[in-house]
């Protein structure tokens, strides 16, 4: 038997890609910025259009494949059976803007690949909030964002 868990050794793996995605697509913050995580983005667009392909290609690293959330040098909340979706205001705030270890994402995504992204998460892992979530909506929370 090893010393670590398959469990946390897969968590330490996925906290490191997401720390180093986040290091080396942002480098330094410009001047007058903090250097606060929430204050990273990834840069560039982000050349996926489904949600469930958004999350699996961006942000199941951290989230983990069955959005069970990981720790390890970070923690990375976890998508499934979480509460804290069912408005869809808070995820699509988190995605905009990031917080703590989670990267800002209002540079790379358009406001209907949020949209997509929230609604997948907000209707798979044992979630069951239907109501669409809506680029308009994005657009909305991106204007008192800025």
């Amino acid at each position: 038997m090893s010393f670590l868990s398959r469990d946390w050794k897969l968590a330490a793996l996925a906290g490191g890609i997401c720390l180093s995605v986040v290091v080396l697509s942002t480098g330094t913050p410009a001047a007058g910025q903090s250097s606060d995580s929430a204050d990273f983005a990834i840069p560039g667009p982000v050349p996926y259009h489904s949600g469930e392909e958004i999350y699996r290609r961006v942000c199941q690293a951290c989230h983990m494949p069955a959005g069970q959330g990981a720790e390890g040098a970070a923690k990375y909340p976890a998508f499934a059976h979480n509460s804290r979706l069912q408005a869809a205001d808070y995820p699509i705030f988190m995605v905009l803007n990031g917080h703590g270890a989670m990267p800002a994402f209002k540079g790379s995504l358009t406001d209907a690949q949020v949209a997509a992204v929230v609604g997948y998460i907000r209707t798979s892992f044992g979630n069951r909030y239907r109501e669409p979530v809506k680029p308009a909506a994005v657009a909305e929370a991106r204007k008192t964002a800025q």
